[in-house]
């Protein structure tokens, strides 16, 4: 496999991960689940889902390997590469569905139950790297999973951890 591409999967992964499971290193994702989500009536199978994906990911991460120094934006993806994309892609489809299912939990809620959860910080959090995964980490998976190349611009956005965690940041408010 391309190593550029491999590190390029890896990191977008990386991302996915912290999306999942703590938003920018916060703990928020993992928080939420766990704090929140776990303590709603109904919500088995969503902790299974979202345990599930992030199993998947871990194995993603173990197919691409080990990352080296990044040098370069990344260029003809090959089969290989595009292979672990569309997994990746199959993984953020899943976070999607997840979050659309916890949304119609939490609706079912009372008022004061609502309020209280979309006034946490663990709800702030985890909505927030929703947010960076549908509207930074997708678009760069996808683009790799239909074998495009990306900008050194969209590279950064799911690999600098600063840049990461300053477009999570900017989304909480």
């Amino acid at each position: 496999m391309n190593r550029n591409i491999r590190n390029l999967l890896l990191t977008s992964a990386m991302s996915l991960l912290l999306t999942n499971c703590g938003g920018g290193g916060a703990g928020g994702g993992q928080n939420f689940v766990d704090n929140i989500v776990s303590e709603l009536d109904g919500s088995g199978s969503l902790i299974s889902g979202y345990y599930s994906n992030i199993n998947a990911l871990n194995t993603v991460l173990s197919n691409i390997g080990n990352v080296g120094s990044i040098q370069s934006v990344f260029t003809n993806p090959n089969s290989k590469d595009i292979e672990n994309a569309k997994t990746l892609k199959q993984i953020v489809t899943n976070a999607e569905n997840l979050w659309k299912d916890t949304q119609i939990l939490l609706q079912q809620q009372s008022a004061s139950k609502q309020y209280q959860i979309y006034n946490s910080n663990d709800y702030k959090e985890a909505y927030a790297s929703y947010l960076y995964l549908i509207n930074y980490v997708k678009p760069v998976v996808e683009k790799v999973a239909n074998g495009q190349n990306i900008t050194l611009t969209e590279f950064n956005k799911v690999a600098d951890q600063s840049i990461i965690t300053n477009i999570i940041t900017s989304e909480k408010k």
